[in-house]
């Protein structure tokens, strides 16, 4: 059931995709990615888990099947995110949700449980700060070169033609 509500909400951002903005397409389809990522982290396990029984049964199953066609799926949505718009616009939003999707999934399929200690909490806040700072400071900010070489027309071919950033 957890998995099918995350195949529900990657298909709405990705429908969510269909936005004019490049950039907004990117960020949109890359979490959609990230989230098909995280559920085929899911079923990776549970398809390692089926092959105890032995490999006949576990193709008797729709696990592995379903593994293929998600991964595919993930496959479109990173592409596609990937040639909308430059990666350190799309990479970001795909990164952060895939192992929040696998984490969040893991508990509620597996009963995998997350252990919390005090003495590692300043570590993780920093280490949240850290990310949230390196995300967010160059996330759709272009840099002089890609600016440049936007303007010399030769782009670096990762999408700055179509996304000159604000100098346009």
């Amino acid at each position: 059931m957890s998995g099918a509500v995350v195949l529900g909400l990657a298909v709405l951002v990705a429908v969510g995709g269909g936005h004019r903005d490049l950039r907004v397409r990117a960020m949109l389809l890359a979490t959609a990615a990230g989230l098909l990522y995280g559920l085929q982290d899911t079923l990776t396990r549970s398809v390692v888990l089926l092959f105890d029984a032995g490999v006949s049964t576990a193709f008797r199953t729709w696990q592995p099947y379903g593994l293929l066609f998600i991964g595919a799926l993930a496959l479109l949505f990173a592409q596609s995110a990937f040639d909308a718009a430059p990666l350190r616009i799309s990479l970001p939003a795909s990164t952060a949700a895939e192992p929040l999707t696998g984490i969040a999934l893991g508990v509620t399929i597996f009963g995998e449980k997350i252990r919390l200690s005090p003495v590692t909490w300043p570590w993780r806040r920093w280490g949240w700060r850290a990310w949230w700072r390196a995300s967010s400071s160059s996330a759709g900010r272009p840099t002089s070169a890609s600016r440049a070489s936007w303007q010399r027309g030769t782009g670096t071919g990762t999408g700055d033609r179509r996304h000159p950033g604000p100098a346009g």
